[in-house]
């Protein structure tokens, strides 16, 4: 971030490992994600919105009046989730931008049980990772029920504002940013998978080919997830 008020730049990395600066966003970005055209979403945490950001870097609006929208995910039908990190809201949002609640009571903020990481499978179901002291992933099915998928992310009752993402062989990954570690999440199996990413391993994704992508401060990791 940089300026007063702050803004983001979004970087560019390429196949070389170069990179330049795709696009500058007036706020605080918290994440971003693409929809099946490769249009880029990105939520602005403390101006409530989403933006669109096409090919060609021009930026539009796409909802606003949100809840310090944390976490994107795009679902294979192309709705978009958002996780409104202060109130541990799921949204739901359609590709018209027509916005409803798809679940609630993911967070509270008096006790620190905030909501950190959001992925959507293959099958449209939708996972909610905590970031406070109760290390739990929850499963949101496409009806809405919710269930306990695992829990136990951390050994030491903290998940520091990790991330998770699901591979397209519907293989779990969490990240644990403030020791660096690295989950590998089953129903209800929680397996070390990796240590040592330091400086704040906050963001995750997983490539078609099953490479984790670790986002953290300053650089990006590859690790093989197979």
């Amino acid at each position: 971030m940089q300026g007063d008020p702050p803004s983001t730049d979004i970087i560019r990395v390429f196949p070389n490992k170069t990179s330049t600066t795709f696009a500058t966003i007036s706020g605080i970005v918290s994440d971003i994600d693409f929809d099946a055209a490769r249009d880029m979403y990105v939520a602005v945490f403390d101006r409530g919105m989403i933006l669109k950001i096409n090919s060609n870097g021009e930026i539009n609006t796409f909802v606003t009046g949100l809840n310090n929208p944390g976490r994107l995910a795009f679902s294979k039908s192309g709705d978009l989730f958002v996780l409104e990190s202060r109130n541990g809201n799921v949204l739901k949002i359609t590709p018209e931008g027509e916005i409803t609640t798809f679940a609630t009571g993911f967070g509270d903020i008096t006790t620190g049980s905030l909501y950190g990481g959001l992925a959507v499978d293959s099958m449209e179901n939708v996972f909610v990772g905590s970031m406070g002291w109760n290390n739990t992933v929850y499963e949101i099915f496409p009806n809405r029920t919710v269930t306990t998928f695992a829990s136990g992310v951390s050994d030491e009752g903290y998940w520091d504002y990790g991330d998770i993402t699901v591979c397209s062989n519907g293989e779990i990954f969490a990240t644990e940013a403030g020791r660096g570690r690295l989950f590998k999440v089953v129903p209800e199996e929680i397996t070390l998978f990796a240590i040592g990413l330091t400086n704040d391993a906050h963001s995750i994704t997983c490539s078609s080919s099953g490479e984790l992508f670790i986002g953290r401060s300053g650089s990006i990791v590859r690790i093989s997830a197979r």
